[in-house]
């Protein structure tokens, strides 16, 4: 899917289809190209429980769209080894919602989010999770 740009029906046909194909291959889906108020990305994300990675690198991501990720991507996903969320505007709220999923899913082992907003306090956030949420 890297390097397309789908539209709101193109999405959701995508996010229909994968929910129904089993013999898709773990890989990093990077759902760059596909806007993220787009109505189907919840859809696609929760149907994409099969990849091992996903790239949201430089979308604009806030606190509020933090917050549909970790409830919808990290709460679903448990095969998530690798989530991209640089280059975006994540604060200390943002990554309040990641620190508290990231408690239970312990799956993600790669988490890049260089060049956010995540000040002393976002900081702290994720090192509580990182206490809880002990990688082996």
């Amino acid at each position: 899917m890297y390097g397309n740009k789908f539209k709101d029906q193109e999405a959701g046909f995508i996010a229909d289809k994968l929910k129904t194909n089993e013999k898709i291959e773990p890989q990093i889906r990077n759902i760059n190209e596909i806007p993220y108020t787009n109505p189907q990305l919840t859809q696609l994300i929760k149907s994409n429980i099969n990849s091992t990675g996903v790239n949201f690198a430089g979308k604009n991501l806030n606190d509020q769209d933090m917050k549909i990720v970790a409830n919808e991507l990290l709460q679903v996903n448990k095969t998530l080894t690798r989530l991209d969320l640089y280059t975006n505007q994540i604060g200390d709220s943002g990554a309040q919602y990641l620190g508290e999923a990231l408690k239970t899913n312990k799956s993600v082992t790669l988490l890049q989010l260089q060049t956010n907003q995540i000040g002393d306090s976002g900081a702290q956030y994720l090192a509580d999770a990182l206490k809880v949420n002990k990688v082996s």
